[in-house]
C-alpha cells in the first residue's frame, strides 16, 4: 500500500513594518555587517534618531518597509524609498542565521509586486558596495542588471 504524504513546506511572507517593528529594525540596522555595507549609515544609530526615522518611514506614501517572515520568524527586512532623483531604492538585509538559503532572492521578487502595487511603472535601483561581493550576486540572480560602477559602489537597476 502505498500513501502520500502533503508536508506543508514553510513559505517566505513580507508584511509591512509598524512602529512596533522598531527594536527589531534597531538591532538589525545596528549590526557591524549592516554598517559595513549601508553607504547611508556607517556609525551606530542611537535609538531615538532610529525611532524619528521609522515613524517617518512607516507614515510616507514615498517608502514602504516589510518585514520578511520565514515560519513564522522574522528573518529581514527590505524597503524601497523615494530618492531626491525620484528613484525607488532598495535596501535589503537578512539577519545571519537566514543567510545563504535563497531568502534575499524570495524577498527581492516579493518586493517587485509590492512596488508594482504601490509605485506602478517605477523601476527597482539597488546601490551596492564594490566589497559586498554576496549583495552583488543576490542582486545578479534577482534580475538587476547592473546600470553603473564607481570607486565606491555599483548601480543595479530591475525595470518597473
Amino acid at each position: 500500500m502505498t500513501g502520500s504524504s502533503s508536508a506543508t513546506v514553510p513559505a517566505l511572507h513580507l508584511r509591512p513594518a509598524t512602529v512596533e517593528d522598531g527594536r527589531l529594525l534597531f538591532n538589525w540596522v545596528n549590526q557591524p555587517d549592516c554598517l559595513a555595507a549601508s553607504l547611508e549609515t556607517t556609525r551606530p544609530v542611537e535609538w531615538a534618531e532610529h525611532l524619528g526615522w521609522l515613524e517617518n518611514r512607516v507614515s510616507s506614501s514615498e517608502c514602504g518597509i516589510w518585514i520578511a517572515t520565514f515560519a513564522g520568524a522574522p528573518i529581514g527586512q527590505v524597503r524601497a524609498e523615494i530618492g531626491a532623483d525620484d528613484q525607488l531604492y532598495v535596501s535589503i538585509y537578512i539577519d545571519a542565521p537566514a543567510r545563504g538559503k535563497g531568502h534575499g532572492t524570495a524577498m527581492l521578487a516579493a518586493l517587485a509586486t509590492e512596488s508594482v502595487a504601490r509605485w506602478p511603472g517605477a523601476s527597482l535601483v539597488a546601490r551596492v558596495r564594490n566589497g559586498n561581493v554576496s549583495s552583488r550576486k543576490l542582486f545578479e540572480t534577482a534580475g538587476y542588471r547592473l546600470t553603473d560602477a564607481n570607486d565606491d559602489y555599483r548601480t543595479y537597476v530591475r525595470a518597473g
